[in-house]
């Protein structure tokens, strides 16, 4: 049993010290004065969800019969298809004592500190299970309101989508647990919450509950933590009109003294207000006007403010009591009604009901002793309306007492998490509970096949029919409406369970949505499609509303048109490219076009409101005018900076060639174009280990901005990838600070250890220039007082100072590798002009690349030095540098290059001149590396290549350029890559350019080769199967002597030269953009002819479409036939050779394979050329045939 340090809980206050070791005064913890200490409920470990559970509970003499628990554990040895099962625990970003399914499918959790701690004040989160459960599922947001959220009452509005949170928590002289009037909104569109208008009275604990005219009822809660306190008057929220208070419902009976507690309140069959108090009493409260309320004959066995409630059909309520009672309430008589159904296997104090998918009732959690660890219910039990029976379903291993939640998610499957703030164990954790729905019957365990909605409305109304496609024609049984689910203290305030009747031809689904407003509250509900086996499909989320009710995530295009032929503008929009609503603007005034959408829009997307018919009919000019474009709340004006206006038919629209300032006025055919306002969201990564201490992990932190973005418990004692979204832009000079919080403990030695921080393309090391560790808990990690260098071991509390880098900046990059000995790596210092620049200790064994962003860029010529100085080894191991390239001023320095040299020595001897030799890429002793800075405006010349190896050693390739070479590089890629040369010169036209392969070789297995795909010199991409291009087999001086002499090819397989010409840099060209699939690993071979002349050919071999640029000997004429001619097509039993031709750009202007006058001559050799067998132009060239253009 790991070591459990603890603070005893006054009331509801947990003052944490866990994992906080010597310094928790520090994170601001403090114990409340004058409040006398409660040792019944002590606030235990904090469990991150990694490994067993620190606490497990025992069981006492009231636990269940020896018989009953045999039974239960014969009922447990079942499998998931009949218990379910639950995954493993996973770490969450805080105790999720509030839970709520967001409209887009997101679930919004708050109630505790990064660390446990009760509170609201500071962060919520928003987890998105699309993203599955790791850290960079979860988005930690700070909460700017002022108002601490703790045990507030929340739930979607119907009307905005928005969920509102009412009430919260208070501290008045160092006690919690106070109450306020605010109330907050959270908006899913943006990440963001905001303060609302206040309700009249204070409320800790209300139960907020939707009505049938989509507004708000808020009862129960109280103000100061006396129970004469509690607040008896309902209050109502309407969005259009506010708050309003219901002085006719008071009740203390129903909502008040004694019962202020999360009152179970549900909108029933009629319209009015069901309420079950604690005591059994039961009440219908009215909310129309003032509001009245009326005693109901019904009282049911008393239950207390822990056990849980739900309707489970329309106007049925399962109400667990005490003592493992359980009653039906059935409202659907003239008078409430209710009934005993069967018990459940225990009293489950503070446990949670969840309606499932299929109607069944989920109750998971609790314990026989209220928030303590003895007789913990961790196994499920699922009630059957059917049978009014209970099932026995599996075991969690995590205890889910106070402060736990339970939702149904779209997935079917239900999240289980918290408990804690106080209770025996502080739960940062989750487990996902798989009802036994989702498995095959046979027992294997396996995952049953589930059928797929492949389209449903967004939003229905009461009333009518709505359609429902599916994936397949397979028989449907059973259609079900459940309500997204808002959590917390053992009560989902609106979850409901409703079936719907629906007719099915074939793959289309009829359904009747629900007759009025009554049978279902407006709002959100999870559309379940089960197959004929009972499995659910992932559900849909429809929102049920008036057919007059704006849909919350929209885009609206303010516009206006002048009409033409009484036609008026066609309008289309699209985001990121794809087409989301096309209309036709006919109003003459400026009207609203509102469009929904099937997902939040993030930020940074690209907008565009597509004018598609303009023309002039008989004189009348038909145009689009845009006043404003709506998205995620915001209103975007064309004239904002940033918006433009792409002039443009079809394609043209989106070539970003004609582009002006965007305007009101579109007059011609084009795209207006921004960035989606929105919620900013960007992604970092941690590479990170830690020393595990007391079986507790470090406690790592990510600030940004000195905004707390993300916590997390490091395990791992091997480096791992940890990766965090967090809600801002990471722009350049952005503060990210990596944070030890949890240093201490009574044995062993907790520290944390941060290899690297990876932003975009930038990996930043904590060895770079500028990195700092600054030295203490909580303020003083960001004092500036105790500060050292940055590096990779926090051995104390202490913040890891990173900046985000500046992608503009000038960058140094090495590609380097290492061996290792004693475990440690060689440490590479950069230098540039003798100052250093940053250094980095080198451990992989693989080639990777080290960037280093310099303070300037490095003036050409100057001293580049890569400096190698803690050689050593063991009588095993030998520490060594190797260094493949150093890439600065836009060129790629090579070590074997011309002028490359090796100083070895160490310290002041590196740098001496005494012990020189040439360049190489095997540093093996304390040295120095020199390289000289190019000219970032020198000229450079590119050879796209790769290579077989051969006993390890890849083709050395050798580039001269008129007989004098300019660089040389071992070639292993074994795929393309581009290898770079900087030149001393331009390289004049009709230059000799020579790549040279000299150390052909091979195993009995292996043949070392080289292969070219391309030499970019002078702006013009050459090919080796180029016109006039050769190769000269032979060695040395053989390679250039003309004798044994072939037409340029791509695999170059003995020593030999392959000899280009330089072309003239401002001779025309033509570019024909293609892609192709390949059979039997060869490509197409496109060959380009212009007025018949052959100009180039080259094999396609690229699966996307890329440019392929070919060098003319003139310009090509108006008129003149221009043929890309496609001749070897071919394929296998599961392969088909093809091109695939998308545009050609010649003389300025690109032509679409599919204009006009563009034709296709199919046919192989002359027969391309024969105009027998003709068809109009098409990308996809399937057959062996020319594409014929005519040069504009």
């Amino acid at each position: 049993m790991p070591a459990v340090r603890a603070l005893v809980v006054w009331g509801c206050v947990a003052a944490l010290a866990v994992h906080l070791g010597a310094d928790s005064a520090a994170v601001g913890t403090s114990t409340p004065a004058g409040v006398l200490e409660d040792r019944s409920k002590l606030q235990g470990p904090v469990d991150h969800g990694n490994g067993a559970a620190p606490v497990t509970g025992t069981r006492s003499a009231q636990a269940p019969a020896r018989a009953a628990a045999a039974a239960l554990a014969a009922a447990e040895a079942a499998g998931p298809e009949t218990t379910g099962r639950f995954l493993d625990a996973v770490p969450w970003p805080v105790i999720p004592i509030h839970m709520a399914l967001l409209s887009d499918g997101r679930v919004l959790t708050y109630g505790s500190t990064e660390l446990g701690l009760q509170s609201g004040q500071f962060n919520y989160e928003v987890w998105d299970p699309a993203l599955g459960t790791g850290t960079d599922s979860h988005l930690l947001l700070p909460n700017t309101t002022g108002t601490d959220i703790f045990c507030s009452g929340q739930i979607v509005v119907p009307r905005t989508g928005e969920v509102i949170l009412t009430g919260g928590d208070r501290t008045v002289n160092g006690v919690r647990n106070y109450s306020v009037n605010d109330v907050n909104f959270f908006d899913y569109l943006t990440n963001t919450m905001r303060k609302g208008t206040g309700m009249a009275q204070p409320r800790w604990y209300p139960t907020v509950t939707t009505l049938v005219d989509g507004s708000v009822l808020v009862t129960g809660g109280r103000d100061a933590p006396v129970e004469t306190s509690a607040m008896a008057t309902p209050e109502v929220y309407d969005p259009a009109t506010g708050w309003r208070s219901l002085g006719g419902a008071t009740s203390n009976a129903a909502y008040g003294i004694g019962n202020w507690y999360y009152p179970r309140a549900w909108s029933a069959p009629d319209g009015r207000v069901f309420v079950v108090a604690i005591t059994g009493r039961t009440f219908i409260m009215d909310p129309v006007g003032n509001g009245s309320i009326t005693e109901q004959a019904l009282t049911l066995p008393a239950a207390g403010w822990w056990h849980p409630a739900v309707m489970f059909e329309p106007g049925r309520i399962l109400s667990v009591r005490n003592a493992a009672q359980a009653s039906v309430i059935d409202l659907n008589g003239g008078t409430p009604a209710g009934a005993a159904t069967a018990p459940l296997s225990q009293d489950r104090i503070w446990s949670n009901a969840t309606v499932l998918a299929d109607g069944k009732v989920l109750v998971t959690g609790g314990s026989a002793t209220e928030n303590q660890a003895v007789d913990v219910a961790y196994h499920a039990e699922i009630w059957n309306p059917a049978t009014g029976t209970w099932t026995r379903g599996a075991s969690a291993t995590r205890m889910r007492l106070y402060h736990s939640t339970a939702m149904l998610l779209p997935d079917g499957r239900v999240l289980t998490a918290g408990g804690g703030a106080p209770g025996p164990v502080t739960n940062l954790n989750a487990e996902i509970y798989e009802p036994p729905y989702l498995f095959k019957p046979d027992g294997s365990g396996d995952y049953a096949d589930r059928p797929v909605i492949t389209s449903a409305p967004l939003q229905a109304a009461w009333g009518g029919t709505m359609t429902v496609h599916m994936q397949s024609a397979t028989p449907v049984s059973r259609v079900a409406f459940v309500r997204a689910g808002s959590v917390t203290h053992s009560f989902d305030f609106d979850q409901r369970w409703m079936q719907l009747t629906y007719a099915q031809a074939d793959g289309v689904l009829s359904v009747q949505m629900p007759a009025d407003a009554k049978a279902a509250p407006p709002g959100n509900y999870l559309l379940f499609v089960f197959d004929d086996a009972g499995v659910p499909s992932v559900a849909r989320i429809v929102r049920v509303a008036a057919a007059t009710d704006a849909y919350p995530n929209s885009i609206t295009v303010r516009a206006r048109a002048t009409l033409a032929a009484g036609t008026g503008a066609m309008m289309d929009v699209r985001i990121d490219g794809e087409l989301v609503a096309s209309t036709e603007v006919a109003s003459t005034t400026f009207a609203d076009y509102r469009f929904p959408l099937p997902a939040v829009v993030p930020a940074g997307a690209k907008v565009e409101v597509v004018y598609t018919n303009n023309a002039t009919v008989n004189g009348q000019d038909r145009n689009l005018y845009v006043e404003s474009v709506t998205l995620n709340r915001s209103a975007v004006l064309p004239s904002a900076n940033g918006v433009v206006f792409d002039h443009g038919s079809g394609s043209a629209a989106f070539d970003n060639l004609d582009v002006v300032p965007g305007t009101t006025d579109l007059t011609v055919n084009g795209a207006l174009r921004f960035a989606a306002p929105g919620a900013l969201v960007s992604t970092l990564t941690v590479r990170a280990r830690a020393d595990v201490a007391e079986d507790i992990g470090a406690i790592m932190q990510i600030r940004v901005n000195g905004v707390l973005a993300a916590s997390l418990e490091i395990r791992d004692t091997g480096y791992a990838d940890y990766s965090f979204r967090v809600p801002q832009a990471l722009t350049p000079g952005t503060p990210v600070d990596v944070v030890f919080v949890n240093d201490g403990s009574a044995t062993g030695d907790r520290n944390l250890h941060v290899e690297s921080l990876t932003i975009g393309a930038d990996t930043l090391h904590p060895t770079d220039p500028g990195v700092t560790v600054d030295i203490g808990s909580g303020d003083a990690a960001f004092d500036g007082q105790t500060v050292i260098p940055g590096q990779a071991d926090l051995l104390w509390n202490a913040a890891l100072r990173f900046t985000v880098p500046n992608n503009a900046a000038p960058k140094l990059t090495v590609r380097a590798r290492a061996t290792l000995a004693a475990g440690v790596g060689p440490l590479m210092r950069v230098l540039v002009a003798g100052i250093e620049v940053g250094s980095i200790e080198v451990k992989s064994p693989a080639y990777a690349d080290y960037a280093f962003t310099l303070p300037s860029a490095v003036a050409p010529g100057a001293k580049v030095d890569l400096v190698f100085d803690n050689d050593g080894g063991t009588a095993t191991e030998d520490r060594n540098l190797y260094v493949e390239s150093v890439t600065v001023n836009g060129a790629t320095l090579r070590p074997t290059d011309p002028g490359v040299t090796v100083d070895i020595g160490s310290g002041a001897a590196a740098f001496d001149g005494v012990m020189v030799i040439p360049g190489q890429t095997d540093i093996l002793w304390n040295a120095a590396v020199r390289f000289t800075a190019p000219d970032a405006s020198a000229p450079t010349l590119s050879v796209r290549a790769r290579a077989t190896l051969a006993a390890g050693v890849g083709p050395l390739m050798q580039v001269l350029v008129n007989g004098a070479a300019v660089g040389s590089f071992e070639v292993r890629s074994a795929s393309y890559a581009d290898h770079l040369f900087v030149l001393p010169s331009e390289v004049p036209a009709g230059a000799k350019v020579d790549i040279v392969f000299d150390n052909d070789g091979g195993t009995a297995t292996e043949d070392r080769n080289l292969y070219v795909e391309s030499l970019t010199v002078n702006g013009n991409t050459l090919l080796p199967t180029d016109p006039g291009v050769t190769i000269d087999i032979g060695s040395g001086a053989a390679a250039f002597d003309g004798v044994m002499v072939i037409a340029g090819q791509t695999d170059i397989l003995w020593n030999a030269a392959l000899r280009f010409t330089a072309p003239d840099s401002s001779a025309p060209r033509l570019t024909v953009r293609a892609r192709a699939s390949l059979a039997a690993g060869a490509g197409p071979l496109m060959q380009v002819l212009v007025g018949g002349s052959p100009v180039g050919s080259v094999e396609v071999r690229s699966t996307s479409f890329a440019d392929y640029i070919f060098t003319l000997p003139a310009q090509v004429a108006a008129g003149a036939q221009v043929d890309i001619v496609f001749g070897n097509d071919g394929g296998t039993e599961t392969e088909d050779r093809n091109l695939y031709v998308e545009s050609l750009t010649v003389g300025g202007t690109t032509l679409l394979s599919t204009d006009s006058g563009v034709t296709i001559d199919i046919g192989s050799g002359a027969a391309a050329f024969d105009g027998v067998m003709v068809i109009p132009g098409q990308t996809d060239i399937l057959w062996n045939a020319a594409l014929r253009f005519f040069a504009p």
